[in-house]
């Protein structure tokens, strides 16, 4: 089991991606849900799906098709980046109590599993 220390929360990458398979919030507005290989969700304006994979502590996205709603020049950019770090995505990380979601690649992504 490998153990990383980021942001002062001990975080584990032992979790099998089973771990992964909810919805998880950004803000208000930016989720994702993951589900058997398939991951949707808004980005901010537009909402969007595709396909990820794992192994280890390794997430892929693969592409990701979206909407083309054009909203607020802020949300627009808000949103590209959102998408931008998405794939970019290089590892992820999930927190002992399986409420916090790291998503690391160009940037840091820092999620919380909807109730």
């Amino acid at each position: 089991m490998k153990r990383f220390i980021l942001a002062g929360f001990l975080l584990t990458s032992s979790f099998a991606s089973s771990s992964l398979e909810k919805t998880w919030q950004l803000n208000q507005t930016q989720n994702l849900t993951f589900q058997a290989g398939q991951v949707s969700g808004n980005a901010g304006c537009n909402n969007f799906s595709g396909g990820y994979s794992t192994k280890s502590s390794v997430l892929t996205f693969g592409a990701l098709a979206s909407t083309r709603k054009a909203c607020a020049p802020a949300i627009m950019e808000q949103e590209n980046l959102f998408l931008k770090r998405l794939a970019s995505t290089k590892r992820f990380l999930i927190s002992p109590d399986g409420l916090r979601l790291t998503l690391i690649g160009d940037g840091v992504q820092r999620l919380t599993a909807s109730r």
